[in-house]
């Protein structure tokens, strides 16, 4: 998701949002921030470039 050259409906995290990455902890509220801050601001380029 570096540099946004590509589109899609939808992206598999799996336990990219867990604490440390492992499966059977809890979500980490800083990575889910993170992945969402970049999702707007490909958005927001790919609204600007329509």
């Amino acid at each position: 998701m570096s540099n946004g050259s590509f589109l899609s409906d939808g992206a598999v995290v799996g336990s990219t949002f867990k604490i440390d990455g492992v499966f059977e902890n809890a979500v980490d509220p800083a990575r889910v921030k993170s992945f969402m801050d970049k999702v707007k601001l490909i958005r927001s380029a790919a609204t600007k470039a329509a």
